[in-house]
């Protein structure tokens, strides 16, 4: 799956740690998102394990996932979800 920039999508994930706890009760965490230019799937080199960074558009930050995605879910109907870029 290629992901471009100006994608919209969910990222749903469940990490090992919640807010420095460890998530014992394997909650998922799942957050609005858009993919652009600093956004990446990569390796991690240390633990081998893959993560993903993108734009959180619900905590307006950038976001790692950083252990097994669940799922992404894009909107194929995206028409009119791109922000206009100012000239």
């Amino acid at each position: 799956m290629k992901m471009n920039k100006g994608d919209k999508f969910f990222a749903t994930w469940t990490p090992d740690f919640i807010n420095g706890e460890e998530n014992m009760r394997s909650q998922s965490i799942s957050r609005r998102a858009t993919w652009d230019a600093k956004s990446k799937i990569a390796i991690n080199k240390k633990t081998g394990k893959p993560y993903m960074t993108f734009w959180d558009r619900d905590r307006e930050r950038y976001t790692t996932a950083n252990s097994e995605i669940v799922s992404i879910t894009f909107n194929i109907f995206q028409k009119g979800t791109y922000e206009k870029s100012e000239k």
